[in-house]
């Protein structure tokens, strides 16, 4: 069996496997995308240019939860230069959490496809707060600014644009509340991957009501929320916002053994000037320690404040908020042992997406396909308790 959620980019580096390189964000929030690739049934998104490496990986027991997630596995070969790494044995979870589900998940289950190539480079994955049976996703760098409500089973309901925003490398949504109303869309604009942008965006919209035919949507007011890091760039790829919506998180992404947390400081207003983010934690990285295995993709704070689920190439790890911790800081992470909830699934070469499903006992994963084909499924983790 083969475990296909870890590429290796045809260079080599240890950047990471998305995102341009050298791409400086617009100042202007009036200037938009010179490439729309269309509304509700847009074309086929090309296949990156990169070579890409599928890194062959035999089942092992020794990692996975029990009764939970796919088969886990221990890394046998990394490519023609890298030397066998066994993970150690502490990467089995420690034991089901005391919030929500518990961390006990079910294996995972293909709700449906996503049907055609026009969300080949899926990054990020968020549930609609007004429609338990939606899911809001987006495209890597490359695409137009635009989101997509699909149903659960990966049926297109619609091609939400977004004017005035220039996408630069949309990276992850997040859903949940903001001053605009209590069901919001955040989008992620904060990769990084060539450490050449100083300034980033999130940008905030009230969630549309969908409408009743498969037509495309505009979004109304677009809250930008401009930002920069402490000292140097950094690259990132996982976005969260607080369960009271007045501020948000990202992670770091870098190949190590752990990863910093930053957030913005204070209850946020949308405007020209940069905000500066405070680093919160240092918390220990999920994922396999082998190359670009424990690189951080994606993540959700759960509803509540008291779990934080996240995504790495390798697969999926949760971890537990101690009782009575802040959860519009997060600086509690720095003393949290993450529990491994699912590795790959082997069907997500590229696993970039994870969010909470609506009742917050469960999660979503959605990966990028690398070759650019699209139909990519939709797995839905239940809870086993």
């Amino acid at each position: 069996m083969l475990l296909t959620g870890l590429l290796l980019a045809g260079c080599g580096t240890s950047e990471g496997l998305d995102g341009p390189t050298d791409a400086a964000p617009s100042d202007s929030p009036s200037e938009v995308a010179s490439e729309d690739l269309g509304p509700a049934a847009p074309p086929d998104i090309a296949a990156p240019e990169e070579d890409v490496v599928v890194v062959d990986v035999p089942a092992s027991p020794d990692l996975g939860p029990p009764d939970a997630g796919p088969l886990p596995v221990d890394v046998e070969d990394a490519g023609p230069e890298t030397p066998d790494v066994a993970p150690p044995p502490d990467v089995s979870p420690p034991g089901p959490l005391d919030s929500g589900c518990g961390g006990a998940y079910d294996p995972p289950v293909t709700t449906g496809n996503i049907e055609g190539a026009y969300l080949a480079e899926a990054s990020g994955v968020a549930v609609s707060r007004l429609d338990d049976d939606v899911l809001w996703l987006h495209n890597d760098s490359g695409d137009s600014a635009r989101v997509f409500a699909l149903t659960t089973e990966g049926a297109l309901v619609t091609d939400l644009a977004l004017p005035g925003v220039t996408a630069v490398d949309f990276e992850d949504i997040a859903s949940g509340p903001c001053a605009a109303s209590d069901a919001c869309l955040w989008v992620g604009d904060i990769g990084n991957n060539g450490k050449g942008r100083t300034v980033l965006d999130v940008y905030v919209l009230a969630e549309p009501v969908l409408p009743a035919a498969d037509d495309a949507v505009t979004a109304d007011a677009i809250t930008r929320l401009r930002y920069s890091y402490p000292e140097e760039p950094v690259d990132a790829e996982a976005l969260m916002i607080s369960p009271s919506g007045d501020r948000f998180f990202v992670i770091e992404k870098v190949d190590a053994a752990s990863a910093r947390v930053f957030g913005s400081a204070d209850v946020l207003e949308g405007g020209n000037d940069p905000i500066t983010l405070v680093e919160l934690a240092t918390m220990a990285a999920p994922g396999v320690p082998i190359p670009l295995g424990r690189m951080v993709t994606g993540a959700d704070l759960h509803p509540e404040g008291r779990r934080l689920i996240v995504r790495a190439y390798t697969g999926t790890w949760e971890y537990p908020l101690p009782d009575g911790a802040d959860p519009s800081d997060l600086t509690a992470l720095s003393d949290v042992t993450p529990t491994a909830v699912a590795l790959g699934p082997f069907d997500e070469p590229q696993g970039e997406a994870v969010g909470y499903d609506a009742s917050g006992t469960g999660f979503w994963t959605v990966a990028e396909d690398p070759v650019g084909a699209g139909n990519q499924p939709l797995h839905h983790y239940g809870c086993a308790l």
